[in-house]
């Protein structure tokens, strides 16, 4: 009986140990991909200005570099084409 708990035990450790490093490995982005953020938002909702912020916040703070793509659905905002173009992201509007 022991050696089936045994054996349970270690198959269990594997599994995690694996599970951990599949994590740490395969986690990180190679250098080869790219990646890009898109944001798409009628730019005169109320949230828009608050959802480019948010976005240089976290593309600083986790992804330096990944290029952000703010598409706006509606007729088009300056103050966001401005806000964007200081942000360092691409603006297109629709």
């Amino acid at each position: 009986m022991e050696f089936v708990i045994y054996s349970l035990a270690a198959v269990g450790l594997i599994c995690i140990l694996r599970s951990v490093c599949d994590i740490l490995l395969l986690g990180f982005l190679h250098a080869e991909e790219c990646a890009e953020l898109y944001l798409f938002l009628d730019g005169r909702a109320p949230g828009a200005e608050h959802l480019l912020r948010a976005a240089h916040r976290a593309r600083r703070a986790f992804l330096p570099g990944l290029p952000v793509v703010f598409i706006d659905t509606g007729e088009g905002c300056a103050s966001l084409r401005r806000l964007a173009g200081e942000l360092d992201m691409e603006y297109f509007g629709m």
